[in-house]
């Protein structure tokens, strides 16, 4: 062997003993990926899984299933869980993405809005989130990584959030290369929801797969407007408003990119599938628009301070006529 020959051997053999020292606190490989992966994929093509009449069911009809299942599997076989790049997912997304249709595209960050924002979505009939696209479906829920040796793939032990550095590794990799393409595709009018009450601030940019990923490659020419919707769970305090500063400063960062915003603190849509699960909470009051709608009404506690007010102005009305017109 010659020394250059050596000198690789040494540096490999060094960079694969710095990554096996990386504590893996994540799942193995989920039995029976490949027909997972294929499953998924025919499903979705047979509109099986988005509800949605926008979908392009040409192009989806245009996937190969079993090429999909090919280049995924390669992004990260036979490699250690964190020696995984976003770069190493080109050929799968390029194989597995989809056309986002336009209007639909609804970003969302932190995992405490995530069951909102998903009932919100109904799998794809009221908005499209990343994990209803074919290829963020493919990936969602599911926990997978390579390894030196059997198969390729890791079923012992894979890199969990956090393990290999923010953005790296098999999982992390795999959805950082995904929000770029959702962050680039979203097209006319999107949302981002967030929960009011997020720790640190609704929007953050540390470690924030929103801000890195999506935000970041929003394309001005493709996306016109971005609604923000901050929502606050029954039974809990309203946390940070429009006026906060972590969303001040999302807007700081759309006007950059040229693109307009509004803001909405407990959207009433949104409300209202928050309200189907508990249709009695003293916010789910709704009364009747004349046209036949739903509106929120207020709630027992502002009912009854409106009240006060009515009353209030009722006297002072009527103290003024006695006074002024005996």
């Amino acid at each position: 062997m010659d020394l250059t020959k050596m000198t690789i051997a040494i540096c490999v053999l060094i960079c694969f003993k710095i990554a096996a020292a990386v504590n893996l606190t994540g799942k193995g490989t989920v039995p029976n990926l490949r027909e997972i992966i294929i499953g998924r994929c025919i499903e979705y093509q047979n509109g099986l899984v988005v509800q949605n009449d926008n979908m392009n069911l040409e192009e989806l009809g245009s996937k190969n299933c079993t090429r999909i299942w090919e280049h995924f599997r390669d992004s990260f076989a036979y490699r250690h869980p964190c020696d995984v790049s976003m770069e190493d997912y080109d050929e799968f997304l390029e194989a597995s993405k989809t056309t986002i249709p336009k209007n639909m595209a609804t970003y969302w960050d932190g995992w405490d809005i995530y069951t909102i924002v998903t009932n919100y979505a109904n799998k794809g009939q009221r908005s499209v989130t990343l994990e209803t696209t074919l290829p963020g479906y493919l990936g969602n829920g599911i926990s997978f990584c390579g390894s030196p040796e059997n198969d390729g793939l890791g079923y012992e032990k894979c890199a969990a959030e956090g393990d290999c550095g923010f953005g790296k590794g098999a999982l992390e990799a795999f959805w950082s290369k995904l929000s770029t393409y959702f962050g680039s595709e979203g097209e006319g009018n999107v949302k981002v929801f967030f929960n009011s009450n997020r720790e640190h601030g609704s929007f953050q940019e540390y470690n924030s797969f929103f801000y890195h990923f999506e935000v970041l490659y929003l394309n001005s020419t493709r996306v016109n407007h971005m609604d923000i919707f901050v929502v606050t769970e029954l039974n809990q305090t309203r946390g940070d408003t429009c006026e906060s500063p972590s969303l001040i400063r999302l807007g700081e960062l759309l006007d950059e990119r040229h693109i307009t915003h509004s803001c909405h603190e407990q959207p009433e849509a949104v409300m209202h599938v928050l309200c189907a699960d508990e249709p009695d909470h003293a916010d789910c009051q709704f009364k009747v628009r004349s046209g036949g709608t739903s509106a929120l009404w207020f709630s027992s506690s502002q009912q009854t301070t409106y009240l006060y007010c009515c009353i209030y102005f009722l006297t002072l009305f009527t103290y003024w006529r006695l006074t002024h017109f005996p």
